[in-house]
């Protein structure tokens, strides 16, 4: 699966984290964050070919619009919604399953839950600085001030 960037400036850690958030990810747990910074897993979610896929055709066209604007931006490439789609996961036990409807119904949200980072999630950013695609990272839903927690000056949903 290869990424055409169509010229567009690309930093050395913006191919690592392609490769690493998109290409060559299968499986990443998903849970619910109890307490900031702490987890609990409940399954998984499979990345399949559709979804890299779709998710390298949004860098590619990313990468392919010209920014009239020197700004950093953040833009949202992918809202996974997984509190709306619990048929795309994996839960590891039926009571898993149970408590994580329980948790939905309390407005707790599900995140794809990262073993190499900390960059956890149900949204997945593109950060643009200068004109230049530096890296993708996962964001939680509920943040706020995006801009000052991605040190953008402007979000593109």
């Amino acid at each position: 699966m290869e990424v055409r960037l169509d010229g567009h400036k690309e930093s050395l850690h913006a191919s690592k984290r392609i490769a690493e958030r998109i290409k060559e990810m299968d499986v990443m747990n998903v849970g619910f964050e109890f307490i900031k910074g702490e987890y609990t897993n409940h399954g998984t979610f499979t990345f399949t070919d559709e979804i890299k896929e779709e998710l390298i055709g949004r860098v590619e066209f990313m990468c392919a619009t010209w920014f009239e604007t020197f700004e950093d931006c953040g833009l949202l490439l992918f809202d996974f919604d997984l509190n709306n789609n619990l048929d795309k996961i994996e839960f590891s036990s039926k009571a898993h399953k149970r408590d994580a409807k329980k948790n939905i119904a309390a407005n707790k949200q599900l995140f794809l839950l990262s073993t190499k980072s900390e960059s956890n999630g149900d949204l997945l950013f593109a950060i643009v600085r200068k004109q230049n695609f530096k890296t993708l990272m996962f964001v939680k839903s509920y943040m706020k001030n995006l801009e000052k927690k991605l040190r953008i000056d402007k979000v593109i949903i």
